[in-house]
């Protein structure tokens, strides 16, 4: 399994894909492993992981805060628990918010469907050697 807190410090913002394109294993990795790396605040929005919802409240890390535009797919359950932050904003305004700061965007989890390509990538999209300060790390 990879070791997130390679990529994920206490305090950062971390956001990944949604319904098809949630890169689960690393959802998955980053429940393991959140309360190791200390406290982090997520973005996600449909979700069909059923870790995120298994045995709750007991099966959310307590160092892990999730944030969603609505309680979709097993979010319903986060939020039936009062374990999910629902922002109140039209889906339209996301974009702007991540910009601002506004919602967790300092690490960003993905699927690459092309297993060759297995590179950090910025927020430029620039390739990155690991070593270099950016805005966002995408794993």
């Amino acid at each position: 399994m990879i070791d997130l807190g390679r990529y994920i410090s206490a305090g950062d913002g971390v956001w990944w894909g949604q319904g098809s394109a949630e890169p689960e294993p690393l959802v998955n990795a980053l429940l393991e492993q959140a309360d190791r790396i200390g406290p982090v605040r997520a973005f996600c929005g449909l979700t069909w992981n059923e870790r995120l919802s298994g045995d709750l409240p007991d099966s959310l890390p307590d160092s892990l805060t999730v944030l969603s535009y609505g309680g979709l797919g097993e979010l319903r359950r986060l939020s039936r628990h009062g374990l999910l932050d629902v922002v109140p904003c039209h889906y339209s305004a996301l974009p702007r918010m991540f910009e601002r700061g506004q919602l967790p965007s300092d690490v960003g989890l993905l699927q690459d469907v092309h297993q060759e390509s297995r590179q950090l990538v910025d927020a430029r999209g620039d390739l990155a050697d690991g070593g270099g300060e950016s805005l966002v790390t995408c794993l």
